[in-house]
């Protein structure tokens, strides 16, 4: 607990601030001229003993979130649309607004990705999913993976797959969803693509892997399973999953954990 920061008269007889504690019976009690429990003057080593939270809690995830936006803008959504940029929910103020990320905060959280080792990073990342009580890491709750990053990204990944680390996400970095699929080490990274058609999609039919697809409208993406073309067989969004149900398509609360457990989502395995 801090210490409240108290006048006292000292012998030279000249007031002087010091750190003190206030002694009980002393200080006046609750009221428009009571005592005040923070200070009134600014700390200046608070800034320095925040410690940086690189994983935030995300739709029953611990999210990472990177700056949204073009690179040239200080953000990292490399191949995001032009109908992206405008229109992603994650652009929606609602979006996080149980924990109000500052765009500054996702730079020095990205920053601290580009910056600091590969073994640097997992061992934070795992520490701070035991303080959240998370199950699943989702990759890119905002923003995205630039291609010059994509080698580090990988090995972060490699890295937690191999310490049992459950990692999910949406990414719109083909070179970096081709690395995962390929390589056949993460299964839960979804590649977005703007349209069904070949022109949106730089890989092609010959890869088979998890596909999203947005719905500006509806805030949300159609999910597709195995070969491009194939039907979809449910959806994402920020608030809803909508997963088949006898035959017929229902809505249930997002949450990445429920997901995981249920198969659903992203983390659907049916062909």
């Amino acid at each position: 607990m801090r210490q409240l920061r108290v006048r006292i008269q000292v012998p030279s007889g000249s007031p002087k601030l010091i750190q003190g504690v206030a002694q009980l019976g002393r200080a006046r009690g609750p009221g428009p001229r009571g005592r005040r429990f923070k200070s009134c003057l600014p700390d200046p080593n608070l800034k320095e003993r925040r410690e940086l939270k690189i994983l935030r809690p995300s739709i029953g995830a611990a999210g990472i979130f990177f700056p949204i936006g073009e690179p040239k803008k200080g953000g990292t959504c490399e191949y995001a649309s032009g109908k992206c940029l405008k229109k992603c929910y994650a652009l929606d103020k609602d979006y996080d607004e149980m924990i109000n990320i500052p765009e500054e905060d996702k730079r020095e959280i990205y920053n601290f990705f580009i910056e600091k080792s590969t073994l640097a990073i997992c061992s934070k990342i795992i520490k701070e999913m035991d303080e959240l009580q998370m199950k699943v890491l989702s990759w890119f709750a905002s923003g995205d993976c630039l291609d010059k990053d994509i080698d580090k990204f990988y090995q972060i990944m490699i890295l937690l797959d191999e310490e049992g680390i459950v990692q999910n996400g949406f990414t719109r970095n083909w070179r970096l969803y081709q690395q995962t699929i390929e390589d056949e080490v993460i299964g839960h990274i979804v590649l977005t693509l703007e349209s069904l058609s070949q022109r949106d999609n730089p890989l092609g039919d010959s890869l088979s892997g998890l596909w999203a697809v947005p719905d500006y409208e509806k805030g949300m993406v159609r999910l597709y399973n195995g070969k491009l073309g194939n039907k979809s067989y449910g959806g994402c969004g920020s608030n809803d999953v909508i997963t088949k149900f006898d035959g017929k398509e229902v809505k249930i609360t997002a949450n990445c954990t429920g997901c995981y457990y249920k198969r659903l989502g992203c983390f659907y395995v049916g062909k």
